[in-house]
C-alpha cells in the first residue's frame, strides 16, 4: 500500500488513487482504534478459535502481551497509526466499489450530472466563440473567462474518466483479490517489525493480526490458515533482483 500511495497522479491518474490520497487517519480515529484494540484485547483468549477442551479459561491476548512487557510497544501512537494505515485497505476497497455501484464520481455527485454538465459547458464555450467572431472581437476580451470556463470543462472531463479508468485494485491489494485478507497480512508484517524483541510466536501474532481488523464486538475469530497460507507464499517467494 505505501508503495501505491506514493504515486502521483502525474504517474496514471484513477479513482482509486484518488479515494487512497484523500483517505487518511485524525487523532480521533487513532483512539478510536487504542480503545477498541484494548477491549478486544482483554476479551479475547489465545489461542483462537476457543478449543473446546478442558482446558480452558486461558490467558487474554491482553494478559500474553502485559507479561511479554509488549503491550506499550502495541499501543504507541506511532504503531497505532502504521496499524490504522493497514486498515485503511479495506476502508478504501469499499469505498470503490460504492461508487462503481452507485454510478458517482469522487465528488459523491452522480456520473450522469457530470456528463451533461460537461456538454453544456462545452456547448456554451462554442456559443461565446461564435459570437465573438461574428462580432470579430478578439479572443483576448475574454481570456480570463475562456480560461476559467475550459478549466470546469477540463475539470469535468477528468471526473468522468476517472470513473472509466478506476484504477487497478489487485496492485493495491499487493496482487491479491480479497482486501480482509491483505489487511490481515499487512498488520502481520507490522506487527513482525514493532514486537520483534518479543518472544512470540508466528501463529500469536497472525491471530493478533485478525483480531487488530475483527469489529469492535468479536467474540471469537475465525481460524487463520489462509493468513497462514499468504505469509508462507510470501516468504518463499523468490526474490526479484535489478541487474546493474
Amino acid at each position: 500500500m505505501a508503495i501505491f500511495l506514493s504515486q502521483s497522479t502525474d504517474d496514471g491518474d484513477s479513482r482509486l488513487l484518488r479515494i487512497a490520497q484523500t483517505t487518511h487517519a485524525d487523532t480521533s480515529d487513532i483512539e478510536r482504534l487504542r480503545t477498541e484494540l484494548i477491549q478486544k484485547l482483554k476479551r479475547l483468549e489465545y489461542p483462537q478459535p476457543i478449543e473446546r477442551s478442558i482446558y480452558r479459561h486461558k490467558k487474554t491476548f491482553y494478559q500474553r502481551l502485559e507479561t511479554a512487557e509488549a503491550l506499550p510497544a502495541l499501543l504507541e501512537p506511532s504503531t497505532l497509526k502504521k496499524i490504522y494505515r493497514c486498515l485503511l485497505i479495506r476502508k478504501i476497497v469499499a469505498e470503490d466499489r460504492r461508487l462503481a455501484d452507485k454510478r458517482l464520481s469522487i465528488r459523491q455527485y452522480p456520473l450522469r450530472f457530470h456528463a451533461h454538465l460537461a456538454k453544456e459547458v462545452e456547448r456554451h464555450l462554442d456559443q461565446v466563440r461564435s459570437l465573438t467572431q461574428k462580432h470579430k472581437v478578439p479572443d483576448s476580451y475574454l481570456k480570463t473567462y475562456f480560461d476559467v470556463t475550459e478549466n470546469r470543462l477540463m475539470h469535468e472531463l477528468r471526473l468522468l474518466a476517472l470513473s472509466r479508468w478506476p484504477g487497478s485494485r489487485k496492485e493495491l491489494l499487493s496482487g491479491r483479490r480479497d482486501e480482509q485478507l491483505t489487511t490481515d497480512e499487512a498488520i502481520f508484517w507490522r506487527l513482525k517489525i514493532t514486537l520483534a524483541r518479543h518472544p512470540f510466536s508466528s501463529r500469536f501474532l497472525r491471530q493478533l493480526s485478525k483480531l487488530i481488523s475483527a469489529p469492535a464486538d468479536v467474540k471469537e475469530l475465525s481460524n487463520d490458515l489462509a493468513l497462514y497460507r499468504a505469509i508462507t507464499r510470501r516468504m518463499n517467494k523468490p526474490q526479484r533482483f535489478a541487474r546493474n
